[in-house]
């Protein structure tokens, strides 16, 4: 279980990184407090891991 909550962490700062090397750290954050069915970390990188693959096919 630890070694899952390390993995997700650093999958979300590998996230937070790029959206702010895109200038768009904030709005993506706005747009994920909007989101009712985020309640942990890990759904925050899974709703993030969908964005950047949204942004990658598009």
């Amino acid at each position: 279980m630890q070694h899952e909550k390390k993995n997700s962490i650093r999958r979300l700062y590998e996230i937070i990184d790029i959206f702010y090397l895109n200038d768009c750290l904030e709005d993506e954050f706005t747009a994920a407090e909007e989101q009712e069915n985020i309640q942990t970390i890990d759904d925050l990188v899974s709703y993030f891991e969908e964005e950047l693959s949204y942004w990658s096919d598009n």
